[in-house]
């Protein structure tokens, strides 16, 4: 019987595990030149469903995802919109962080129907894998709602 993820919940492949996987899909995308857009769409899921996130850094995952799955933005648009809202909030300079405190209160655990072990099988072929990451950001945005109290 597989090894389950402790976070996520997922099946982990013999021998693995999920932080190993993220290092080998990190890898895949530097070797095949996968666009920006697609490589901040994995690492943020990655880090939403591995408890890496603030309470505040998982609403900016939350608005930053939508931004990037509900716009048709362009490499350069996603880049300049990383930049902006990752230094600033509406009010002003950021004063939050991204990481997750290790004296931070637990989070929900949240039964994820897609994890980066779904993803990790579809990274033979450019193509499929752009569009299951896709895919797996639109689950996650989806069913990371009781992250946000």
């Amino acid at each position: 019987m597989p090894e389950q993820c402790a976070l996520c919940g997922a099946a982990l492949p013999d021998k693995s595990s999920c932080q190993t996987i993220h290092e080998e899909l990190l890898n895949f995308e530097t070797l095949n030149a996968i666009p920006h857009s697609i490589h901040f769409l994995h690492v943020t899921c990655f880090l939403i469903q591995h408890e890496r996130y603030s309470n505040e850094g998982l609403l900016w995952a939350q608005s930053m995802l939508h931004a990037n799955l509900d716009e048709d933005l362009t490499e350069q648009q996603h880049l300049q919109s990383l930049r902006t809202t990752g230094k600033k909030s509406a009010s002003g300079p950021r004063t939050w962080k991204f990481q997750r405190a290790a004296d931070a209160p637990a989070l929900p655990k949240i039964a994820w129907s897609i994890t980066i072990v779904d993803v990790f099988h579809q990274m033979h072929n450019i193509q499929l894998y752009s569009e299951h990451v896709k895919h797996w950001a639109r689950t996650t945005l989806q069913e990371m709602s009781s992250l946000l109290l």
